[in-house]
């Protein structure tokens, strides 16, 4: 689908949790530059500090910002920390409710029951220094 297009696009930006593999050097995304470990975009999947701070700022009237940090802030790609941004628009957009947001819309329910059925170990790993 996106071939059909290819004289309309300049940039394409995919996100996922898992790798995506090139499939040959005939696909058309043999191209691609991963960019999920470089300092140089870590905080192009979220919003800064900064970004809660001044452009969001008017829509957060009242809201107490280090409890919304513990709540949405707590991604980090090798850079500076970044709030989800699913979660802080629903979060606005639901009158200041603090709700698992991100995790409601994508539950890896799978996932959840593995962890279960086998009882892992989960410790706390925030701040972890590997």
């Amino acid at each position: 689908m996106m071939k059909d297009s290819d004289q309309y696009i300049r940039f394409a930006f995919l996100t996922g949790v898992s790798k995506f593999s090139k499939a040959s050097i005939f696909s058309g995304l043999n191209n691609l530059i991963d960019i999920s470990l470089n300092r140089k975009y870590a905080t192009v999947c979220g919003y800064t500090q900064n970004d809660i701070e001044t452009v969001f700022k008017p829509h957060l009237g009242g809201v107490d910002l280090d409890k919304l940090r513990l709540w949405y802030n707590g991604y980090n790609f090798l850079g500076e920390s970044v709030y989800n941004p699913f979660a802080i628009l629903l979060f606005i957009s639901n009158d200041f409710i603090y709700r698992n947001y991100w995790f409601e819309s994508g539950t890896p329910n799978f996932l959840m029951e593995v962890i279960k059925k086998n009882d892992y170990f989960l410790p706390n790993l925030s701040n972890l220094k590997v």
